[in-house]
């Protein structure tokens, strides 16, 4: 799991109140789990969920010395932060099954479409 924050709990939504943290396939764990699978560097990861290049210049700055999974995880909380504002929770997550399938990781794209599967079931 991330070395920072609470797992269980998404904050800087412009409110001092935490709100619970996304579960099913944008969830901590989802996210750490494809950033701790993903072998490519991690900025080919942040041009494939579209983040632009200020979000690129920040996690470069914030995980200078970190290893590449930080680097990883940072890319994609950010990207659900900005997609969450966006799009309803589905899409994001088709959305991100088709990041990874661009990066040539189907088994990660097939991870997210499982764990969103599992969510439609359990709901």
């Amino acid at each position: 799991m991330p070395r920072n924050g609470d797992p269980t709990s998404y904050y800087h939504l412009n409110s001092n109140v935490p709100i619970k943290a996304p579960e099913g396939p944008l969830s901590d764990q989802v996210l750490w789990t494809i950033a701790t699978n993903l072998t490519s560097p991690w900025y080919e990861l942040a041009y494939a969920l579209n983040l632009p290049d200020i979000e690129l210049a920040r996690i470069d700055k914030l995980y200078p010395t970190h290893p590449e999974h930080d680097r990883h995880f940072g890319a994609l909380r950010d990207w659900r932060y900005r997609s969450l504002k966006l799009i309803p929770p589905h899409e994001a997550a088709m959305e991100l099954s088709n990041s990874m399938k661009k990066l040539g990781r189907q088994d990660l794209c097939n991870f997210v479409l499982y764990k969103y599967q599992e969510a439609l079931q359990c709901s």
